[in-house]
């Protein structure tokens, strides 16, 4: 059995740091990954970065319906379009009205 881990105080700020810091890194993630997607050459290469897009998608809290939209139809211009919405205040009262608006469409 693993012994339990003692972190100094510092460490102990790192680690809550980085989990309080959670979604800021997923949001520039994102935004790394357009860049990616955009350059892919291979379709092996976009395949993998399309999951991992839908994994960051998902850790973001964007709506299930719009992710799979977005990831089945490999729409970067949607994808960058969430990645600079990531980057305003209050994003998921944002896309949870986006949703709201699709529905009314349909």
């Amino acid at each position: 059995m693993a012994e339990k881990r003692d972190f100094t105080p510092y460490q102990q700020k790192i680690v809550r740091n980085y989990y309080k810091n959670q979604g800021a890194i997923r949001e520039q993630s994102l935004a790394d990954l357009v860049g990616d997607v955009y350059l892919a050459t291979t379709e092996a290469k976009k395949t993998s970065l399309w999951a991992r897009a839908d994994k960051l998608l998902e850790g973001l809290g964007v709506p299930a319906s719009r992710r799979m939209a977005i990831v089945e139809k490999r729409d970067v211009n949607a994808l960058a379009e969430i990645a600079a919405k990531g980057f305003q205040t209050d994003r998921k009262s944002d896309w949870a009205r986006d949703a709201k608006e699709e529905r009314r469409k349909e």
